[in-house]
């Protein structure tokens, strides 16, 4: 990277809190400049990692200089597939969810120097649980306009709630409820479901049910039940899809990509995949428009006879120590996100946000009749857009700019020049594409377009 990220943690001091602070600490791609914490355990946190602590969001926003907060549930490979079900219209228009988080807290949880847990303002499930699964609620479907609630039965005689019940009015008009328990040996839970929390035995339950005027599914299993036809409804029987292919990186993973992207400015990742969802060809693209551009394009097995260097590399295959680190096109050296980092979960990484978009492009090309297909996905700061060719190979572009009209002019030149390269005699469709006329076009119309 070119520079530290500067990050500000909010919850550092909680459970999952000191797992992000103490990532973010021991990474030399991070500058942590404060926390947020309003709990009694704020200032002993502070002190003891020598951080800037603020008790309130609109303090540190009124202070701070630059930063970036980021949604952890919001990057679980679970989440992100879900999002991309409900973006797609797979279900329909969504009518309502139900959610669920419940799990037995032991005594020793509320005991000191973390007694603030038992007391009101501070404790209880609903400031430390329930407004992670409300956040991600909104995530999915949007912001939450109206709330009722009723409190449970209390077992422990503390002066918060232990158990609840809630019932969501969404501002696209979806309803919902939610119950909640600290008090209860139960696996309904996302950190159980979804095996996010390492401190959690996995238990796989579906925690939230979506209803969708298509169709309905549970997370985080997300198997869809629908009818096979537009007609059908509750005397034919139901089809029950297979779950979903999820990519399980693990969250930590998926921020380090973020923080390699930050900080070297990235905006543009380009992607072919061939019609048997193999990746063809791949660049990365910074926002600047010098000629130093990164481009990595897939290398042919090491059983070729060429002995020409192929002009980049690729972040699929390994990479030896030798080349962890690469150069621009300039002769200085360049970051090229998570692809110089070793390691197999690095490599796959950049993969992860295009190939999740597909089933979000299979299902769009049935109702767009364009081969542009124009914001089709989004994850964060990146936004999918594709280029569907009549032979079935897909471009796909992750971008962080709005330049709608410069990305279809790019993705349509881009699909020119594959053409061009289908005509070579010797080249075969799904084969990856090494050439260096082709690196270079691709090249050029991005610095022309992007």
């Amino acid at each position: 990277m070119t520079s530290q990220v500067s990050l500000c943690i909010l919850g550092a001091p909680g459970v999952i809190g000191q797992r992000h602070t103490s990532f973010c600490l021991a990474n030399p791609d991070v500058l942590v400049s404060c926390i947020v914490d309003p709990t009694p355990s704020g200032p002993a946190f502070a002190k003891e990692h020598d951080l800037v602590l603020f008790v309130g969001i609109e303090e540190m926003l009124q202070a701070r200089t630059e930063g970036k907060v980021k949604v952890d549930g919001a990057l679980h490979p679970t989440i992100i597939k879900a999002k991309a079900m409900l973006e797609a219209g797979v279900l329909g228009q969504i009518l309502g969810v139900s959610g669920i988080w419940s799990t037995l807290k032991p005594p020793s949880y509320f005991s000191p120097p973390t007694a603030w847990r038992a007391e009101a303002g501070t404790g209880g499930p609903i400031l430390i649980n329930l407004v992670h699964d409300l956040d991600l609620l909104r995530h999915l479907f949007g912001d939450i306009v109206r709330v009722y609630a009723e409190q449970g039965a209390s077992t422990r005689g503390h002066d918060v709630e232990e158990t609840g019940a809630c019932t969501l009015k969404f501002a696209s008009g979806a309803v919902g409820t939610f119950l909640f328990s600290d008090a209860t040996p139960s696996p309904y839970n996302f950190e159980a479901s979804t095996g996010e929390n390492p401190l959690f035995p996995l238990s796989s339950q579906n925690i939230y049910h979506i209803l969708g005027t298509r169709g309905s599914v549970a997370f985080p299993q997300l198997e869809r039940w629908h009818y096979s036809s537009e007609a059908g409804c509750w005397t034919d029987e139901l089809t029950k899809d297979v779950r979903p292919e999820i990519v399980d990186v693990p969250p930590f993973e998926i921020l380090q990509v973020e923080l390699e992207l930050a900080g070297s400015g990235m905006s543009y990742y380009v992607v072919l995949i061939g019609t048997l969802d193999n990746p063809l060809y791949e660049a990365y693209l910074t926002s600047t428009k010098s000629s130093s551009s990164t481009i990595m394009s897939i290398p042919t097995s090491s059983s070729s006879s060429s002995t020409t260097p192929s002009p980049s590399f690729s972040i699929f295959g390994a990479l030896p120590p030798s080349t962890a680190t690469g150069t621009g096109a300039a002769g200085g050296a360049s970051s090229v996100g998570y692809g110089h980092k070793n390691g197999t979960g690095g490599r796959h990484v950049m993969q992860l946000v295009a190939h999740a978009s597909l089933d979000v492009v299979e299902d769009v090309q049935w109702t767009n009749g364009g081969m542009y297909l124009k914001s089709i996905d989004k994850f964060h700061e990146w936004t999918v857009s594709a280029w569907l060719t009549p032979g079935g190979v897909k471009i796909i572009i992750l971008h962080e700019l709005k330049n709608d009209e410069g990305i279809r002019l790019f993705l349509q030149e881009v699909w020119e020049v594959y053409v061009k390269t289908l005509l070579n005699p010797f080249h075969e469709l799904n084969a990856p594409i090494r050439s260096p006329t082709f690196d270079s076009r691709v090249r050029a119309s991005a610095k022309k377009h992007l």
